[in-house]
């Protein structure tokens, strides 16, 4: 079995390269733990990596959404859903798809978003001064 689902990682690891210029079809997009972003979505905060990185808060859903909108245009339709916890007094989200690596995020005190898994900080994205709440 694993040896069939290693292909299927790499494919959707190469459309996940190509997500910039190609739609991802609705079964890959489910198998990767991409929803559509809710009408109602509102930033929390936008932060500045390779492109914006928002998290959205939806009421109607009382979920959120982490979301990248690139400047060529791609990105901002589907997000990963997040689920919210605390960090002692800090908001902190994780996919609730999961990762293999731990991975979450945390709105730090100085505002920047901090990445994080299981070794520790991976990076702290600084605001986006023009999309910040």
């Amino acid at each position: 079995m694993s040896k069939i689902f290693l292909p299927v990682i790499l494919l959707a690891l190469s459309l996940m390269a190509n997500a910039g210029t190609k739609e991802l079809s609705p079964g890959l997009k489910q198998l990767l733990g991409i929803s559509p972003l809710p009408k109602d979505a509102q930033p929390i905060g936008t932060w500045m990596g390779g492109c914006a990185r928002s998290i959205e808060h939806s009421k109607a859903k009382n979920s959120y959404f982490m979301t990248d909108r690139c400047s060529d245009g791609s990105g901002g339709k589907d997000g990963d859903e997040l689920i919210k916890f605390a960090k002692g007094e800090l908001q902190a989200f994780k996919k609730k798809q999961g990762s293999n690596h731990g991975d979450f995020y945390v709105i730090e005190k100085d505002g920047r978003l901090g990445v994080y898994d299981k070794a520790g900080i991976i990076d702290k994205l600084p605001r986006h001064s023009k999309l910040w709440p």
